[in-house]
């Protein structure tokens, strides 16, 4: 793709979002686009393709450490799910990858930590201690 193309798709892309009369976001987007094209027309191999996609989501993670940024099927769900929902709906996923409950659960603190930088309850026994109490309550619900 040339950088003309590449750059058309982006404004498009962006949209709204884009504010055509700022500069320096111009300039810095055309800065990207152009080491991309080069990036693209060297015909990289595989490895190298692979290290630069391990390094743009590092670059993401690292440039929004501090944000939790909602993006289509987010960690932790979107910003009304974060504090309930999401933190059980990922509990869940990590249980079926995990030998123990206490082990799905440490993985999701773990994540929940390096994405909020603090942890989501207080111990194991204080999460399944309110998890308990949801579920009684939802089967006295039904």
């Amino acid at each position: 793709m040339e950088k003309k193309d590449l750059l058309n798709k982006l404004i498009e892309y962006l949209g709204d979002d884009f504010d055509s009369n700022n500069k320096c976001c111009k300039e810095l987007i055309d800065i990207w686009a152009e080491a991309a094209t080069k990036f693209r027309a060297s015909n990289p191999d595989e490895c190298c393709l692979s290290t630069m996609r391990s390094l743009l989501h590092f670059f993401v993670e690292e440039s929004f450490k501090n944000d939790y940024i909602v993006a289509k099927h987010p960690m932790f769900g979107d910003l009304f799910e974060i504090r309930t929902k999401g933190f059980e709906d990922r509990y869940m996923l990590n249980v079926k990858l995990h030998k123990t409950y206490k082990a799905a659960y440490e993985k999701t603190e773990l994540e929940y930590n390096k994405t909020f930088s603090k942890r989501r309850y207080a111990s194991y026994d204080s999460f399944r201690q309110i998890r308990s109490r949801k579920m009684k309550k939802k089967e006295a619900e039904q």
